[in-house]
């Protein structure tokens, strides 16, 4: 054998040396590239779905377009009815600050009622040397307030407001002789042990809420406070199009003063985004008339018409 290998090595080695390259290439063949009937399986998966689907028409392509503007129209049109378009942190907090001082310290005033005296003097009966007093308190806080929350420590800041508005609708409360349940103790903020710059915008708008909640019902005559539930802070991720913080307000009063609450919930043109709400009446009464308790989720909303919403891929499983 060895004699055999010696004559004929010359032949024998370039004749092994292009097996050994020739093994080489059909495995890397097979590990770099497809199965072919594989491959061919699924384009004839794929073919049976392009062949399903259809161009549409140039008709339906003009309706679509029409629709799809009257449905952006619609969505601006409820972002600015919502009064917190498009809004940026900083203008998130000044105008849940306004909010909020406006429905404790002018008792819902708006800013037109509050450029005329008489209108203003209307919101503290008639009496227009408070209703003075009450605008240049609420313009001085306005300002110390926006401005400590965008420079101080969130906590600090948020606690001075929380402490201005909780104190003057306590007092107000105690006035009309509202109860304030233990439930309802600082406007549900009792529980909140920190404020973080992330959640500080969402905090501002809900006690600014809240603040729009007790103060009708303060102005209506309901007979109690019962509950307030707010929502722990949202985690990191959020939605470019659509952030919304809930509430939850529980109040009994006679029908006519909780009517009060609902139509400031639901007026079309100030609206306030609902949850679950509901009317409980006494086993006794009959029909909608007498003492009635209403509870309801909220939600402080901000709304960015302008965003790009991604719906996901279509599904071709």
């Amino acid at each position: 054998m060895d004699e055999l290998w010696q004559r004929y090595r010359t032949f024998w080695t370039p004749v092994l040396i292009g097996l050994g390259v020739f093994l080489v290439g059909v495995i890397a063949v097979h590990v770099m590239t497809d199965d072919p009937e594989e491959l061919a399986g699924r384009l004839a998966t794929a073919k049976r779905k392009l062949s399903k689907k259809q161009m549409p028409s140039r008709a339906h392509i003009r309706t679509q377009t029409a629709h799809a503007e009257a449905m952006g129209a619609n969505v601006s049109n409820w972002a600015q009815r919502l009064d917190q378009t498009d809004a940026d942190a900083g203008d998130l907090i000044e105008l849940g600050v306004d909010q909020a001082l406006r429905a404790s310290l002018l008792r819902g005033a708006t800013a037109r009622e509050a450029r005329a005296p008489s209108a203003l003097a209307k919101r503290f009966d008639g009496d227009t040397a408070a209703a003075e007093i009450a605008l240049r308190q609420f313009e001085k806080a306005r300002q110390d307030r926006i401005e400590l929350l965008r420079t101080a420590d969130p906590n600090v800041g948020f606690s001075r407001l929380l402490i201005e508005v909780w104190n003057e609708m306590r007092q107000r409360a105690n006035r009309a002789d509202v109860d304030l349940r233990t439930t309802a103790d600082r406007l549900g903020f009792a529980g909140v042990s920190s404020v973080d710059a992330g959640s500080l915008p969402q905090r501002v708008l809900n006690l600014a809420l809240l603040a729009r909640i007790a103060n009708a019902g303060i102005e209506a005559g309901i007979e109690s406070i019962d509950a307030i539930r707010v929502s722990r802070p949202a985690g990191s991720r959020s939605d470019a199009f659509l952030n919304e913080w809930s509430v939850e307000i529980a109040v009994t009063g006679q029908t006519a003063a909780v009517k009060e609450v609902l139509a400031l919930l639901t007026d079309p043109q100030d609206p306030v985004a609902l949850g679950d709400t509901t009317l409980k009446l006494p086993r006794s009464a009959k029909g909608l008339s007498g003492r009635v308790t209403l509870e309801t989720k909220a939600y402080s909303v901000r709304v960015n018409p302008g965003a790009v919403v991604t719906m996901g891929e279509e599904d071709d499983a």
